[in-house]
């Protein structure tokens, strides 16, 4: 299987009940790709993370070079604000944020298929027991007609005894 997107990947949670022989086969290399794509993702916010520290570093080292040859006092606030400000940065920055986010969303997406595997025992469990094929409640029709009468005997009785001591 080759790579499939977050959204492709999404739709493969949705279970055809109908068909759980082919979902309960399907899902393990399913489940195995879709970790090995949260992987890869959390690699890539990785190194996102690592290129920042870099930019970072490399701006601090421009920004002192810069006051060094300028004789200006640079505190070590000052320097923070000015690598938060640098163009650099805030590109690296950008990227990070993506990365993580996109590692995110396939962690989520992960879980989610772990979510499916139970599920599909679940649901594996329910045709196993015929739910989906008879009455999950077998009715006899006299035996609720008898309750039902019983019930509105004992509601009557109840009322002519409240009327009856005066309670309304």
């Amino acid at each position: 299987m080759g790579q499939i997107t977050l959204s492709e990947a999404r739709e493969l949670l949705l279970i055809d009940k109908y068909s759980l022989d082919t979902e309960c086969s399907t899902h393990p290399s399913l489940f195995s790709h879709i970790a090995d794509q949260c992987a890869e993702a959390g690699s890539l916010s990785d190194h996102a993370k690592e290129n920042l520290a870099q930019v970072n570093a490399k701006v601090a080292e421009k920004l002192r070079i810069k006051a060094n040859e300028e004789s200006a006092k640079l505190t070590e606030a000052k320097l923070q604000e000015s690598i938060l400000l640098d163009e650099e940065h805030k590109e690296a920055f950008r990227n990070y944020a993506a990365a993580k986010l996109n590692a995110e969303k396939w962690t989520s997406t992960k879980d989610a298929f772990t979510q499916k595997a139970f599920m599909l025992k679940d649901l594996c469990g329910l045709f196993y027991s015929q739910y989906f094929t008879k009455e999950s409640v077998n009715v006899n029709p006299a035996a609720v007609e008898k309750e039902t009468m019983d019930v509105r005997k004992k509601l009557q009785e109840h009322r002519k005894e409240s009327m009856s001591n005066g309670r309304f």
